[in-house]
């Protein structure tokens, strides 16, 4: 994610995570594990990968997603 800082892109997957899950941002926390406590299952995370594809024009393989 060119021209943005880790406090940056990490405000921006709370805040896409925050969406996903319908909750206020501060509810979660950039050190969560985003399936033990932000709430997200698999689909979720899905979902999540799609918005900062689209966020930014970005596209992220099949095998990288499973990891993520």
């Amino acid at each position: 994610m060119p021209g943005l800082n880790q406090a940056e892109i990490e405000a921006k997957i709370v805040g896409f995570s925050a969406r996903i899950r319908s909750v206020d941002p501060s509810a979660i926390s950039p050190q969560d594990d985003i399936y033990e406590y932000g709430g997200l299952d698999v689909l979720d995370s899905v979902e999540l990968v799609l918005e900062i594809e689209d966020e930014y024009g970005l596209s992220v393989p099949g095998e990288d997603v499973e990891e993520f």
